[in-house]
Parts: structure tokens; C-alpha cells; sequence
């Protein structure tokens, strides 16, 4: 009887070995569901991974005859709520202007007055974007004709011309007009804003929501001096981009 427990152990356990090598080959060069939950986020999806998830998504959604629906997606259920997040932000008090977008303050120019400052999204940031200050919402645009695989630095200055796809939300402000570009990419073909024209809107208030991973360029005057450094990471509604004095 002994010895039919021990050997009852035994299959038991080269059963579940079995088993976790057929789920590693089946997810293979992927983790497997053993062992990503001990995984950080861009371990547990690698970038890749999401790359083909999102193509596989917006190609099923084009023979669909809607390439920006969100009907089809082949999205893993846990990385969607992980991407899909929306935590509550405080925005810091007093008068300063706020990154509108979580990422890398990847690029920044200044042109006829306006200065770009273009925040690069990756898929494990958070996807909902802030007002960077108190305004009234003049205008909100559709612009562009195409896709791009790219973080929109030589791409933000196109006027009238191929340019990605983007939703670009004119703010009257008191350091006079802004504009926030949610730009898409080969990866990100849809694109929310939560408010509408007339809108009076506060420092940190929800704008909108990029579906899944681009850029967010922020245009102001450039007279308006930046606080931040270039390659920081900005925390969209919380970390200060500027105390909002023009010199």
C-alpha cells in the first residue's frame, strides 16, 4: 500500500511536470501562465507579444470593415485590464501646467512661437491623458490619413500633408491657446476625448484615452519655460511640466 502512494505521488508529479512543459511549449518564446504572475508587467507581456496582439486585432477589425473598432481584440484578458487602467490622480497645487500623458518626455522643439513637447507612450504606461491646466476647450479635430510605427518627432509640424491619425483638443488657457495631439501609431488606431467643445475643464481633469501606446504632444507658447528635462519620465495630471511663467 505504501509503495502504491509513493508511485501515485510520483505520476502525480510527473504529471504536472508534464503539464508545465506542454503550457511553456504552447506559449513558448512567451512566458508561460506558471510562471507570469511573478513577472513585472514588460516581462510578463513582452513587447513583441503586444506588437502581435494588436496588429492581429486591427487587421480582424479591417476585414470587419472598421479598423478603429474595439469589437475584435486578441488581447490577453489580463494584460487588457492591466492596460486598461485609470488610477486616480492629484494634480499638485498652485498655477503650474501638468504633463498631460504617463511616459518619456522623448522630444522638444520650439517653431513661429509654438515649443512641442511630445511625451512617447509605452504599452505598460497609463493610457488615460489629463488637461495640463484650467481652460475652455475651443475645438477638438480629427487630423492625418495614416499610421506611423514611430514616436511623432519629425511628424507633429505636418501640415496639410500625410500625417498620422490623431484627435488634437484646442485649450484657451491664461497663458493663451494650447494644443494636445493623441497621436496613433501601427499599434494604436483608436482614439477616445472624454469632453466636448465648450467645455470648461480643470487642471488634471480626464481628457481622453489612447488605445494602445503612442504619443502625446502638449503645444504651448514658447515663451513658457519647461521644468522638466529631457528623457524624465512624466506622470500624466501630477508632475509639473512648468510653473507656467512666461520669462
Amino acid at each position: 500500500m505504501k509503495r502504491r502512494r509513493v508511485l501515485l505521488a510520483q505520476l502525480s508529479l510527473l504529471g504536472l511536470c508534464a503539464a508545465a512543459l506542454l503550457q511553456f511549449g504552447m506559449s513558448f518564446p512567451y512566458p508561460g501562465p506558471l510562471i507570469r504572475p511573478l513577472l513585472g508587467p514588460r516581462e510578463r507581456w513582452p513587447e513583441q507579444q503586444v506588437r502581435e496582439w494588436a496588429v492581429r486585432s486591427r487587421e480582424e477589425n479591417a476585414r470587419r470593415g472598421n479598423p478603429e473598432s474595439t469589437d475584435a481584440l486578441h488581447f490577453r484578458s489580463d494584460f487588457w485590464a492591466y492596460f486598461t487602467r485609470d488610477p486616480e490622480r492629484t494634480p499638485p497645487p498652485g498655477p503650474g501646467i501638468v504633463a498631460p500623458a504617463d511616459g518619456l518626455f522623448r522630444f522638444h522643439d520650439k517653431s513661429d512661437g509654438v515649443q512641442f513637447v511630445v511625451v512617447a507612450l509605452s504599452f505598460w504606461d497609463v493610457h488615460v491623458q489629463r488637461f495640463p491646466c484650467d481652460g475652455l476647450v475651443t475645438k477638438i479635430e480629427d487630423q492625418g490619413d495614416s499610421f506611423t510605427d514611430g514616436e511623432g518627432e519629425n511628424l507633429i509640424y505636418l501640415a496639410e500633408k500625410v500625417c498620422p491619425v490623431q484627435k488634437v483638443v484646442t485649450l484657451q488657457t491664461e497663458w493663451g491657446e494650447f494644443k494636445i495631439r493623441l497621436i496613433t501609431s501601427i499599434s494604436a488606431t483608436r482614439l477616445k476625448v472624454f469632453v466636448a467643445e465648450g467645455a470648461r475643464v480643470k487642471k488634471g481633469q480626464r481628457l481622453g484615452q489612447i488605445l494602445a501606446g503612442s504619443t502625446v504632444v502638449l503645444e504651448m507658447p514658447s515663451s513658457i519655460p519647461l521644468s522638466i528635462e529631457l528623457g524624465s519620465r512624466v506622470v500624466a495630471g501630477e508632475t509639473v511640466v512648468s510653473g507656467g511663467k512666461s520669462p
